[in-house]
């Protein structure tokens, strides 16, 4: 069987790639302004790529974002353990390490809730939305936009209600 490979790359190297590409879209809008014309499937294309490219960094900071504030709060779990680990006023080993233990128990929920939980407003999905939401909005209303033109141009007698 064939390996099947891996491509690694890192924040840097993905920005290059997007500017390359960047400029094959800023080449297009160019060759359009002269009055050349472009196959409408090449802009719809380079276009999707980059905003794939974009919200596939935006992925990675939010992610980086959230494993540094993890990272933080074992970090605060941890020296809550050393603190408290004292019996009759003298440092010890064995409660350390059991209540570090009962931490690192739970690891698997706590970056579940990190990453997933809607109502954490530090988990991931949650980063991303508040990251998202506006391009999300104007995406649905040019969305509805561009709907209710083919509409007009089909049914004439169909109208936008100006007061909504």
């Amino acid at each position: 069987m064939g390996e099947k490979k891996t491509v690694n790359r890192t924040k840097d190297q993905i920005e290059a790639e997007r500017k390359k590409i960047k400029k094959i879209q800023d080449f297009i809008k160019d060759l359009e302004a002269a009055g050349g014309e472009v196959p409408a499937g090449l802009k719809k294309s380079v276009n999707r790529f980059l905003w794939a490219i974009d919200k596939g960094l935006d992925v990675a900071d939010e992610a980086e974002n959230v494993s540094i504030w993890l990272k933080k709060v074992y970090e605060d779990l941890y020296a809550v353990c050393k603190a408290g680990a004292t019996t009759d006023g003298i440092y010890d080993d064995d409660q350390y390490y059991i209540c570090k233990a009962q931490i690192d128990r739970k690891w698997q929920a706590r970056n579940i809730d990190a990453v997933l939980n809607w109502n954490n407003d530090k988990s991931l999905v949650r980063r991303l939305w508040d990251r998202w939401k506006k391009d999300l909005a104007d995406l649905i209303f040019s969305w509805g936009k561009d709907n209710a033109k083919k509409q007009i141009q089909h049914d004439p007698k169909f109208t936008i209600d100006k007061d909504r």
